[in-house]
């Protein structure tokens, strides 16, 4: 279903996972914990912080690890 919800392509197939911190009580350090202190969000967590850091960190890496002359087998048009 996360296919339909445009801004999360880069999460489909990955483990479903709460962002419900302040609910499961994983305390004040937990990203959206605290609204209050919060740059991104208002009033309500939208779990921006963690987008964000995400978009940060996630870089696609496309290593084969040798070095050849013959053909993969794909070709990118």
């Amino acid at each position: 279903y996360r296919t339909a919800v445009l801004g999360f392509e880069g999460e489909v197939g990955a483990v479903q996972e709460s962002h419900h911190h302040h609910v499961e009580g994983q305390g004040a350090s937990a990203p959206g914990s605290n609204v209050a202190d919060c740059t991104l969000c208002d009033t309500f967590c939208t779990g921006m912080c963690r987008l964000e850091a995400q978009a940060r960190h996630d870089h696609h890496h496309h290593y084969h690890g040798h070095d050849h002359g013959h053909s993969h087998g794909h070709d990118h048009d």
